[in-house]
């Protein structure tokens, strides 16, 4: 937290946790500034930003195409990315997520042989939440995931920082996403 609090191009986050009755719940985060409290994710964007975070590899992700309800029980989760800075251009972040798992739950009958056509809905799904929560984030000008820091990294000069600080507001973000469901992983 003291990293976070102090280095530029890095913003700390904490989860937010409620007392209910008997139990403790812990399914947001709190991502802050150098000074407070920024923004508040919902339970679904802390996932997505876990996962962007290369945090959590074993997760599900409910995934909706038309009637048809699933879930996928991600075994790997692995996120890269790259700040790309074009000379005239628009600076852009391309961001590839790659998931590996396994239907777990379904509404209606899912067979292996129509596989390809879930990881597509799958991949177009997990692409537009993480293209949102990447945005929200850039909204509220905080960084928790680190690009600045990054950025900074790869850039030797004196106003490196500030450079950043212009960069990051117009910053578009390019998000791949491959996702390879293994099976069904349903009892016929």
């Amino acid at each position: 937290m003291k990293k976070r609090l102090i280095e530029r191009g890095l913003d700390p986050f904490l989860p937010i946790i409620e007392a209910k009755k008997d139990i403790l719940e812990i399914n947001s985060v709190g991502l802050f500034n150098k000074s407070g409290l920024t923004l508040s994710l919902a339970q679904e964007e802390t996932k997505i930003l876990n996962h962007i975070m290369n945090r959590e590899n074993k997760s599900a992700l409910w995934v909706k195409t038309g009637n048809k309800k699933f879930i996928v029980n991600t075994s790997k989760i692995k996120t890269k990315y790259k700040i790309l800075t074009p000379k005239g251009k628009q600076p852009y972040i391309n961001l590839s997520v790659k998931v590996k798992g396994n239907i777990e739950e379904t509404t209606v009958k899912i067979t292996n042989e129509h596989l390809s056509q879930y990881e597509k809905a799958a991949e177009r799904q997990l692409k537009k939440q993480i293209k949102e929560v990447l945005v929200k984030i850039q909204k509220a000008n905080v960084d928790p995931i680190g690009f600045g820091l990054r950025y900074r990294s790869r850039h030797f000069n004196k106003n490196d920082w500030e450079e950043w600080q212009r960069i990051y507001p117009q910053l578009a973000f390019k998000v791949d996403t491959k996702v390879k469901i293994s099976d069904t992983g349903l009892i016929e």
